[in-house]
């Protein structure tokens, strides 16, 4: 599960990194989501609960959902902030 983990991050970090000039769209309400609850919930507090799988899956699951969650309601900013660009 820990390597599983690691590779979600820098997946994640990835996928931020080629948003290019869009990823200001993560600057609002929906940025933090991603970073405290997909980042600091679902992935680094479960490799610090290596002892208690039970618990560390839990978080898993709710990092997921918060990831899908972030991603689809942070994408609707997207159309925003090219419509102020000029885009």
């Amino acid at each position: 599960m820990r390597c599983a983990l690691v590779v979600e991050l820098l997946v994640l970090a990835l996928f931020l990194v080629s948003l290019g000039s869009i990823n200001r769209v993560w600057l609002g309400v929906w940025g933090l989501v991603l970073l405290v609850g997909v980042v600091g919930v679902g992935i680094l507090a479960p490799l610090r609960l290596h002892t208690k799988p039970a618990q560390a899956a839990k978080l898993v699951l709710l990092g997921g959902f918060l990831l899908r969650l972030a991603t689809m309601l942070g994408s609707e900013g997207i159309d925003r902030y090219r419509l102020a660009a000029g885009m």
